[in-house]
């Protein structure tokens, strides 16, 4: 069974958005502050990046992070008390 990388959610989106923008690695990571190399091995899974990378990253790009409630308005019951 293969491990679950919750990276890799931030990588496809994060590869989704600067596709649908037609935004290369190298304009985003000189713009970002960081090498070139350091995104495109982040962006392939060879290496984690820290949060205050990835947000540099994403005001470079004029998106944010947002946190949501796969639940919606109801919690899980392990959850209640």
């Amino acid at each position: 069974m293969a491990q679950f990388d919750k990276n890799d959610m931030v990588r496809g989106q994060l590869r989704d958005y600067m596709k649908d923008r037609k935004v290369k690695y190298i304009t985003v990571a000189k713009g970002a502050g960081m090498k070139p190399r350091t995104l495109y091995m982040f962006m392939n899974g060879y290496v984690n990046i820290s949060l205050p990378r990835l947000y540099a990253i994403l005001k470079y790009l004029g998106a944010e992070i947002r946190i949501v409630s796969r639940y919606g308005k109801r919690r899980p019951k392990k959850f209640d008390k």
